[in-house]
């Protein structure tokens, strides 16, 4: 499957952790609003799920696999293309899912949530509090890729790239500095001991209208569109590793 050029690809990050039932049920929901109006803007879903072909048959309860289900089931949008980027410590074959999406498995572990950065053109991240929706707002904000965080707490909060390593703890490290993935990941912690740059903390968008909202000034900071991979060649992990070797240089932060 190749991703049309034309189209921008927003990431829909969230966490899995276990919350309490008002808030995470309050998530689940922004996520399926965030998720429709992607797709009605023209956009490419990508999220951190991994479905099976006959999985789905109920409402998940998880914001990466909600976010397709809502794809699936809302019957608005153009498309309703998505990309999951599967979590696996090694590279396997992509495996598509009809004409509508794909999962693609680059390996590494919860190093992935480094090649999803590399994948989407601007993110938005559903709470933010947890190690894995944490590391993919940093490593978003270090490519810089336009992130919206969006969470349960109001006031407009800053959230300072700092603040996101710090809840991203040891989930996820560089495992030494000869593939590219390493290489970003710990670009991204050096960068975030000295940088300035913040992010404004947004209520969760309770209807549509404030799910347009979000999408709609994603949108407006017109997001880059990075070169498409044709997901059918990304077969090991040469291929990711390069891939992402690229996106690095795309940012301006390879230092090779």
């Amino acid at each position: 499957m190749v991703i049309d050029t034309t189209l921008p690809v927003i990431g829909l990050f969230g966490s899995n952790m276990t919350k309490p039932l008002e808030l995470k049920e309050a998530e689940l929901a922004a996520a399926e609003l965030l998720a429709v109006e992607i797709n009605r803007a023209g956009a490419v879903l990508l999220t951190g799920a991994e479905p099976k072909p006959h999985e789905y048959e109920e409402r998940p309860e998880t914001v990466k696999d909600v976010s397709v289900y809502a794809l699936r089931n809302s019957g608005a949008g153009r498309s309703a293309i998505w990309v999951g980027v599967a979590r696996n410590d090694h590279a396997l074959a992509s495996r598509d899912h009809g004409a509508e999406g794909v999962v693609v498995t680059p390996g590494w572990g919860h190093r992935r949530n480094f090649v999803e950065a590399c994948l989407c053109d601007a993110a938005i991240a559903v709470g933010g509090s947890s190690p894995g929706t944490a590391a993919e707002a940093l490593f978003c904000l270090y490519l810089g890729r336009p992130l919206s965080l969006v969470a349960q707490r109001s006031g407009g909060t800053q959230v300072t790239p700092l603040e996101l390593k710090s809840r991203i703890g040891t989930r996820v490290r560089a495992e030494g500095d000869r593939l590219s993935v390493d290489i970003g990941v710990a670009g991204a912690y050096a960068w975030a001991e000295t940088t300035s740059e913040r992010v404004m903390e947004r209520p969760l968008p309770a209807d549509e209208a404030g799910a347009a909202g979000v999408v709609e000034k994603l949108l407006a900071k017109a997001p880059k569109h990075q070169p498409r991979p044709d997901f059918a060649d990304f077969l090991d992990t040469s291929t990711w590793d390069d891939y992402v070797a690229d996106s690095l240089r795309g940012a301006g932060r390879w230092k090779g």
